[in-house]
Parts: structure tokens; sequence; C-alpha cells
């Protein structure tokens, strides 16, 4: 996954959710929703609105952007790790 990239996790209940007509939500419509790009709480809230009776699971997962952290950055460190900075922290 690059930066920024999620991946949205659907169980099967979301897509056999079905409405009042006895439609599936289906793939085609879930895969129409994935489009929009939805959290998973929005995900599980249409699946829902349609007709979603049985349990459904939506996990989203987001690759957040790489922050590197210097040592002074991190205080709580020194105590973490009960030890002394090295001299040359500021390489890290």
């Amino acid at each position: 996954m690059a930066e920024n990239d999620t991946l949205l996790l659907l169980s099967d209940g979301v897509a056999e959710a079905t409405n009042e007509k006895g439609e599936l939500l289906g793939f085609d419509r879930a895969l129409e929703l994935i489009r929009s790009r939805p959290s998973a709480a929005k995900t599980t809230e249409a699946a829902q609105a349609f007709g979603q009776q049985d349990d459904s699971s939506v996990i989203s997962v987001t690759r957040m952007p790489v922050q590197r952290l210097r040592w002074d950055d991190c205080p709580a460190m020194d105590s973490i790790l009960d030890t002394t900075l090295p001299a040359d922290a500021e390489k890290y």
C-alpha cells in the first residue's frame, strides 16, 4: 500500500443486505459504494439503510505517511528505555 491508500474489508453481510423488495445490495452496488471512499461507519450505515439485517463487519485500514521522529521529539523515551541517549542521537 502506498501512503494514504485505504484498504476496506467487508464481510458478506454488507453485500447480502436485502431491501423490502427482496433485492440484494450485491457486489455491484457494494463496489459502487466503495468507490465513493466511505469510512467503515458510512459503509455500515449504507448497508443498514438498504435493509441489512444480518451481522456484518467493515474494517478500514489507511496507511499513514511515515514520520521520522528524533529522540528530542519523544522525551518519554528516556524513561521507557531507561538509558541515556547516545552522543550521536541527532543522526536518528
